[in-house]
Parts: structure tokens; C-alpha cells; sequence
């Protein structure tokens, strides 16, 4: 709003907002246009919109079998496997031939689209076929870079519980309670492969969604293991994670200069893209998630989800999962036996 000071103007007032053009359908997965185009501004946008899709259409690799977030807070997710595959071989070929190539090499990675805040469109959905450039974006969508950390046993045990506190405490016998903690971003729950372990839902919080103890008491992680035996708590690890959490980002345990033996030159999104390029074919072998919750039998909890996950409730089949109607943010509702 403005207003004339003698021959000239001034602003007495303001607003800004922010108005999408577009949005995405949760069932088909499809954008959606939420505005007509403008001829001149699309006139102007072409040349540089065509060689951008170019580009992200080039092809990088082929995957045998649908690659999908829906269930990465749950169980196993073909995405997750592939960037932990992704970081555990570039780290091994960076480490081969010093002394750190001993100690064992674990690889932490987070589901970045997992609902939350981003709504029921916020998922990786990759069709089986072709995987292009924008694929490999929507799978590694920060601009990270790999870092190695040293950590000991009972490092990776406090990297966990930050991690596990994703969780809302379930209550033995109890039917459809909240699983996840909205206010804890899905970024924020590693998981860490080359480990095996069991999530105790029945125990409290040892951290809030901040990073911050709040529990001292509470372990929900029970039955750590590396290579079939229990973590040694004193014995030292390899991490590979990436570079905002080692900097310090969203408050995990033992991260800092002092732990740091590696940091990429790649970004790791180029990383995942050059092995996606050198394995040609993914996606053949199932999901393998290093963790599982531990029995709670006779409980049910409640997972929200996008409601395209319908098509793949098989893969939850253990869960014995049922629909229970879209949330009024546009989630499907899902109750897992626990």
C-alpha cells in the first residue's frame, strides 16, 4: 500500500505470501496445475526448461522393482539400501590401503521423504524401469557430502536412541495409538546398516524431537549386534554419514572435528548416482532394514502414510496392516499390529 508524500510515494503497508502453482495428486502421484500458464512467461522459459529436462531425464541405471518410501519408518525400503550401499563402497574404496581400512564400516542413512510436515505427496515413488537424473535427485535430495566418523560401540548405541526417539511410547495391549511423533522430522531417523537391533516401543523417549535428553533412564535399544555378536561398547566403528550431521545438525551424539577421518570430495548425490551407473540394474534383491520394533503382541499403533502406499501393503504384510480412512490432511491412516 502506498501512500503520496508531496511529488513522491512512500509504502504505509505490506503483505507477502507464497502461492503454489502446483500441486501433486497422493493417489495417481501426477502434478497437478493449480494456475493457467501464462503464453509470454512460458515463451521466455522454454529454452531453458527444455535443456533442464533434458537433463533429468538422462538415463542413469534400471531398477527390477518399484523404488518407494511409504514404509521407510517402518520397515526396510529398497532407497535406504541404496544409499547405504552407496556409502559403504565409496568409504571402503577411500579407506583401502590405510589402517583404517580394519575397523569395521557402517553406513547411517534417513528417509528424507517421509510425510511429515511435507504432507502425503512427500514420498519417493519410482516406477520399475528407467532411472533417471531426477530420480537420483528425489532419492538424494541435499547437497551433502559423505563424511567418515570413528565411534565407538557405545557411540553408535546414543547415535540410535537419538534416532529411535521418533517413536510415540506405546503401551503394552493397548489399540491405535500415534506411532510417529510429528513434530520429529524423518531426516532425523538413521538407521544404521552392518548393525542388527530391536526398537522397544514400551520404553519412553530418551531424546525429544530437538536432540535433547529428556529420559536418562530410557534405552529403547536392545539386542545390538555387529557381525552376530553384541557391540562392544569400547570398541571402534567406522561411521558413514553426511556432512550436516557431522557438523553438528539436529544435535546427534560424538559428532564434530574430532571424530572426522574423511570427507568426500563428491557430493552424495553424486555418489549415489555413480553407483546406481556402475551396478547398471538395482532393485533385485528385497529390502533389508538393519532393524525391527520388538513384539508387542495385542497392541495396535497407527501409521500415516500417502495413500498411493495402498498398492503396496504386501510388502508390510507382517504388520497384518489395515486402512482406516485418508486423516484430514490427506493421509491414509494404516493400524499395524505390533
Amino acid at each position: 500500500t502506498l501512500r503520496q508524500v508531496g511529488a513522491g510515494w512512500r509504502v504505509s503497508a505490506h503483505q507477502a505470501e507464497a502461492r503454489p502453482i502446483s500441486g501433486r495428486d497422493a493417489v495417481a502421484g501426477h502434478a497437478v496445475a493449480l494456475v493457467e500458464g501464462d503464453d509470454a512467461i512460458e515463451a521466455t522459459a522454454a529454452p531453458l526448461h527444455g535443456a533442464l529436462k533434458a537433463q533429468s531425464d538422462r538415463i542413469v541405471g534400471q531398477t527390477v522393482a518399484p523404488l518407494h518410501s511409504y514404509f521407510s519408518l517402518v520397515k526396510g525400503s529398497l532407497v535406504l539400501d541404496l544409499v547405504a550401499a552407496a556409502q559403504t563402497d565409496h568409504l571402503r574404496e577411500a579407506l583401502s590401503g590405510s589402517d583404517l581400512a580394519r575397523l569395521p564400516v557402517l553406513s547411517a542413512v534417513a528417509p528424507f521423504k517421509a510425510g511429515g510436515r511435507g504432507g502425503p505427496e512427500n514420498y519417493t515413488d519410482i516406477p520399475v524401469g528407467p532411472v533417471t537424473e531426477r530420480h537420483v535427485s528425489d532419492i538424494y535430495l541435499h547437497p551433502n557430502r559423505l563424511v567418515a566418523l570413528r565411534l565407538r560401540g557405545k557411540d553408535l548405541t546414543e547415535w540410535l536412541e537419538r534416532s529411535v526417539s521418533l517413536f510415540h511410547r506405546i503401551e503394552a495391549r493397548t489399540q491405535d495409538s500415534p506411532l510417529v511423533d510429528p513434530d520429529f522430522p524423518s531426516f532425523n531417523f538413521d538407521m544404521i546398516f552392518g548393525l542388527t537391533y530391536q526398537v522397544d516401543l514400551s520404553v519412553p523417549a530418551r531424546y525429544d524431537a530437538r536432540g535433547q535428553i529428556t529420559d536418562p533412564k530410557a534405552r529403547r535399544i536392545t539386542g545390538l549386534l555387529y557381525g552376530g555378536r553384541p557391540v562392544d561398547p569400547q570398541a571402534d566403528f567406522v561411521l558413514a554419514t553426511n556432512s550436516y550431521r557431522s557438523s553438528g545438525g539436529s544435535g546427534f551424539p560424538c559428532c564434530g572435528p574430532d571424530h572426522v577421518l574423511y570427507s568426500s570430495p563428491q557430493s552424495s548425490h553424486e555418489i549415489v548416482r555413480s553407483h546406481i551407473s556402475r551396478a547398471g540394474q538395482i532393485g533385485a534383491a528385497p529390502a533389508a532394514a538393519p532393524w525391527r520394533f520388538r513384539p508387542m503382541p495385542g497392541t495396535t499403533a497407527v501409521l500415516y502414510a500417502a495413500p498411493a502406499a495402498s498398492h503396496h501393503l504386501h510388502e508390510i504384510a507382517a504388520f497384518r496392516p489395515q486402512p482406516l480412512g485418508l486423516s484430514p490432511e490427506g493421509y491414509q491412516r494404516f493400524r499395524l499390529h505390533l
